[in-house]
């Protein structure tokens, strides 16, 4: 498995995207939320449910009262705290040293 770490929100159900999700991932975290019009909390746990038979870990987040937008809006606090926790949990190596900025186009004009 590869060290991807990956949050889903929804789960889009496209050929585009088949091929990336045919392979468990090494660490899933999947989040729902009550108001979404775009993928419903139905679609998300089923799509949780089916990579949890996996030997990765795999955990689902489900926050009543927003919509697909979680972290655009009133209560997105409570969004960022359950990835910080659950990022926290995982055995990862140190992060690579941030790139240097990319040289503005204003500025070569």
């Amino acid at each position: 498995m590869s060290k991807t770490i990956i949050f889903i929100h929804g789960a889009w159900v496209t050929p585009a995207c088949w091929d990336s999700f045919r392979k468990p991932f090494e660490n899933a975290a999947y989040t729902g939320s009550e108001k979404d019009l775009l993928v419903s909390p139905y679609v998300t746990r089923s799509a949780f449910r089916i990579q949890r038979r996996s030997a990765a870990r795999t955990d689902y987040a489900f926050f009543p009262g927003l919509s697909h937008l979680l972290i655009g809006e009133p209560g997105w606090e409570d969004v960022a705290a359950v990835v910080q926790e659950w990022l926290a949990q995982l055995d990862l190596p140190a992060a690579a040293p941030a790139r240097p900025p990319l040289p503005s186009l204003r500025a070569a004009a």
